[in-house]
This record gives C-alpha cells, sequence and structure tokens, in this order.
C-alpha cells in the first residue's frame, strides 16, 4: 500500500479540517445571536 502524499501537511489537514468548520460555524452562530441581540436591545 503506497501513500503519495507529496504535501506532509495533507493528511495532517483533513483531520483538522472538520474541527475548524465545526469552530468557524460555532462562532458564527455566536456572533449572529449577539448582533441579533444588540438589535433587539435597541430602541428604535
Amino acid at each position: 500500500m503506497e501513500f503519495p502524499i507529496e504535501n506532509p501537511f495533507e493528511l495532517f489537514g483533513y483531520k483538522i479540517r472538520p474541527g475548524i468548520i465545526f469552530l468557524v460555524g460555532f462562532i458564527l452562530v455566536k456572533m449572529y445571536f449577539y448582533i441579533k441581540g444588540l438589535k433587539n436591545k435597541r430602541p428604535k
């Protein structure tokens, strides 16, 4: 079995990518609710 990996970070990147996607999604959701909360507190 051969693994022709030219970039050593390729294998490393596949393991880490789902974590990064989850982290970015989590931050986006937190920011969304934070901004939504700020708009709700502002009197029109």
